[in-house]
């Protein structure tokens, strides 16, 4: 085979297994403050993740210009490399046991709306995204098992040393699989929120953080009378 021939197949061999998934013409199925949230086209048990620019509207000056660009790029890898980055510290050497109840990051994919984190899509029975606490709490849905099986997660986030640096009550579901028993999971707010790492340097921060997340969501378990 001739170098012509071994670079024709090399690029063959790349095109074939770089994945690429057309985002742009579907509607999302969830948007946050910094992401819309796609259902994978090709698999219906994950969900992409897709950044969501800052818009910037009205006359600015070049300087908040600057700093609206740099904002949005620190968004754009925070979003994604810290939950990431406090993935792969979940699995170091000996599993933490929050582990079970963080919604599993299968990878990184290109799209035609910019670089998608893929994730597994947590549902309930009817095939929707799980609901969040903060929706069970508002709709009167939570009962005396999931308020066990939630206070189950908490004292998990109380006893681990992970960065949960966005905790709040859209960042936990009820999954409610059809054949099978319903659980809380996390599907967001791994790793620091913030440009200065405060959460990753003190340890005290970090404890604050989760038990004042905490303290809140055992005020509204007992409002609800649980």
């Amino acid at each position: 085979m001739t170098s012509t021939q071994q670079q024709i197949s090399r690029s063959k061999a790349l095109t074939l297994y770089h994945s690429y998934l057309k985002l742009n013409e579907l509607t999302p199925i969830a948007i946050s403050r910094t992401r819309y949230i796609y259902e994978h086209p090709d698999n219906p048990e994950l969900l992409v993740k897709v950044h969501r620019r800052i818009e910037i509207s009205g006359p600015m000056s070049r300087l908040q210009h600057w700093y609206r660009n740099i904002e949005d790029r620190f968004i754009f890898l925070s979003g994604n490399l810290r939950e990431l980055n406090i993935y792969f510290q979940s699995r170091y050497n000996r599993a933490d046991t929050l582990v079970r109840y963080i919604a599993p990051i299968e990878g990184i994919v290109d799209t035609d709306l910019g670089l998608g984190l893929v994730v597994s899509a947590v549902r309930d029975k009817k095939g929707n995204l799980a609901p969040t606490i903060g929706k069970l709490f508002r709709e009167n849905r939570m009962n005396t098992s999931r308020a066990k099986k939630l206070r189950a997660l908490l004292e998990q986030i109380e006893k681990t040393d992970l960065v949960i640096g966005d905790l709040n009550f859209g960042n936990i579901v009820l999954e409610q699989p059809a054949d099978g028993e319903e659980d809380f999971y996390l599907i967001d707010g791994l790793g620091e929120k913030t440009l200065f790492p405060i959460q990753t340097i003190s340890r005290y921060a970090r404890r604050k953080n989760k038990q004042t997340f905490i303290t809140a969501v055992e005020k509204r378990l007992a409002e609800a009378g649980f």
